[in-house]
C-alpha cells in the first residue's frame, strides 16, 4: 500500500495539486495509480472524495484563501478524472434536461405575465 500511495503521490506532485487528505482519500478508495484507475472511478466516488476532502477539511479551514486554493485542486482533480472517465458533469446533463422543461415553462410563464399585464390594464382603469 505505500507504493500506491508514493504513485498516488508523485502524481499529485507531478499535477502540481498534491494535498495530504486528498492523498489518502484516493489511496483509501483503492486508487493506485490515477492515470488507469480514473478510467473506472464513478460518480459517487467522485462524490466521496469530494465530500471527504472538501467538504469535511472545510470545518477545520478558517482562511478562505485555502478554502479557494482546495477548491482549484479538486477542480483540477475532477477535470482530469472527467477527461479519463468520459463521464460527463451533472450540472449539464441537467441544463440540458431543464432547457427543454425551461421552454415550457418559459411558455407559462409567458401566458402568466400576460395575464397579468391585462388583469393590471384592466385594474388601472379601475382605479382611474
Amino acid at each position: 500500500m505505500a507504493s500506491a500511495g508514493s504513485s498516488v503521490k508523485k502524481w499529485l506532485k507531478k499535477e502540481d495539486i498534491y494535498d495530504a487528505d486528498i492523498e489518502s482519500v484516493l489511496t483509501e478508495q483503492g486508487v493506485n495509480d490515477p492515470e488507469k484507475d480514473f478510467k473506472t472511478y464513478t460518480q459517487s466516488q467522485w462524490d466521496e472524495l469530494y465530500r471527504k476532502s472538501v467538504v469535511e477539511r472545510a470545518k477545520d479551514l478558517k482562511d478562505q484563501k485555502a478554502k479557494l486554493r482546495l477548491e482549484k485542486k479538486m477542480t483540477k482533480i475532477e477535470k482530469y478524472w472527467r477527461k479519463e472517465s468520459g463521464i460527463k458533469s451533472t450540472s449539464v446533463k441537467k441544463s440540458q434536461k431543464g432547457s427543454k422543461k425551461g421552454q415550457s415553462a418559459t411558455n407559462a410563464s409567458k401566458s402568466k405575465s400576460s395575464n397579468a399585464q391585462k388583469e393590471a390594464a384592466a385594474l388601472k382603469k379601475y382605479l382611474q
